[in-house]
């Protein structure tokens, strides 16, 4: 006789299911930051050798200053990587805090804050710890202080917005909505990353290395935590 669940109202995910989905795209960031720097080894016979390339690939070639595209496309995606700032991360974070807790899902919102308090005092370490310096082959469209590796925005945006995903996955039966999650969950840190690039505030490969920390950390996570 089949045991009913302690809790119906609660669907539970196969562990697999989440762990897989963030394998696959720690693999992929892997794979990219790997085939960036041997196809830069092969090119340049140095790893870092496309790094310079890329800045200058979204610049206007007459006027570095200026990045390609309209004026509005600059404005859109100065916004679009605010969504990876401190500012907005915090105000997200708590919201959802807040949300779990009015669910009665407190664990739920006690585990995002601590996935992304660690995380970001990991980021602040490794900066400390290689004050790798920010690139100047291009001018900065957004000012910023602190050292350039990993990218902050990359990882920080990659760790809180596929945490919460995972989170909220916990509860959610229909396919459709769980695809659209995974797929808002992905785009947005992705999309944040390649704005800090056009802003020519990071290299490449910072921006790499933040998306395959914040997966592996999500991951991790999600392992210790023994989420489902």
């Amino acid at each position: 006789m089949q045991q009913r669940p302690k809790h119906p109202w609660l669907i539970q995910l196969p562990a697999t299911g989440t762990a897989r989905t963030l394998w696959q795209l720690a693999g992929l960031a892997a794979i990219l930051l790997a085939g960036h720097m041997l196809g830069s080894w092969l090119t340049y016979g140095t790893f870092l050798g496309f790094e310079p390339t890329w800045l200058r690939a979204v610049r206007n070639q007459q006027n570095l200053a200026n990045p390609i595209g309209t004026r509005n496309l600059e404005i859109f995606i100065r916004d679009i990587t605010g969504l990876g700032g401190i500012g907005i991360l915090i105000l997200l974070v708590t919201g959802a805090f807040l949300g779990f807790g009015f669910a009665s899902r407190w664990r739920h919102g006690l585990i995002l804050v601590a996935t992304a308090l660690s995380a970001i005092t990991t980021i602040e370490i490794f900066k400390r710890i290689m004050p790798r310096a920010r690139p100047q082959i291009v001018p900065h469209l957004v000012t910023e202080i602190n050292a350039s590796f990993p990218s902050g925005h990359a990882a920080m945006s990659t760790v809180i917005y596929l945490m919460l995903a995972a989170l909220l996955l916990q509860t959610i039966r229909e396919q459709r909505l769980r695809r659209l999650i995974w797929t808002i969950a992905i785009a947005l840190p992705v999309a944040i990353g390649l704005s800090r690039l056009y802003l020519g505030v990071h290299w490449p490969t910072d921006i790499m290395g933040g998306w395959l920390f914040g997966t592996l950390w999500v991951l991790a996570a999600i392992r210790v935590l023994k989420l489902r």
